[in-house]
């Protein structure tokens, strides 16, 4: 818990938008984690990453082409001032204990229905705003 909230607060305090990419592909990877730690199965993880990297990258290739060149600066003081607002928070566990880890193995499963069915919706509109992209005009991106 505590590292997700350190996660977003480097989120929040970024400014370069590299940084507020790598800043979500670590949150992805440590979300992915800890279902993998939850659940015990690998394919739920696995999904996850695949469909929110590839999105990453996506976006990561589109702000790069549209941001001009400027140095990446890298600054400790916001870091600094959200360690201590960690220490506050209690470590608990959040995670509800009365779902059967056997219903889960199936994909198609009532309770990962709606789970399956918004990754489909997700998968679909990235797949349709990509090709927006694409066919909106032939030039490069960027264009002087």
């Amino acid at each position: 818990m505590k590292m997700s909230i350190i996660i977003m607060m480097s989120f929040f305090a970024s400014l370069h938008p590299v940084s507020m990419i790598m800043t979500m592909i670590l949150m992805t990877i440590y979300i992915s984690f800890n279902i993998y730690l939850y659940l015990k199965t690998s394919w739920l993880p696995f999904i996850i990453i695949l469909l929110m990297l590839g999105g990453m990258l996506v976006i990561f290739l589109y702000i790069t082409s549209l941001t001009p060149n400027k140095k990446f600066n890298f600054k400790k003081g916001p870091f600094i001032l959200f360690l201590p607002l960690c220490l506050f928070f209690p470590k608990s566990n959040f995670l509800p204990s009365a779902i059967n880890k056997m219903d889960i193995f199936n994909i198609f499963n009532q309770n990962n229905i709606m789970f399956l069915i918004i990754m489909m919706l997700y998968l679909i509109l990235a797949l349709l705003v990509i090709m927006n992209l694409i066919l909106a005009s032939f030039s490069p991106l960027k264009s002087n």
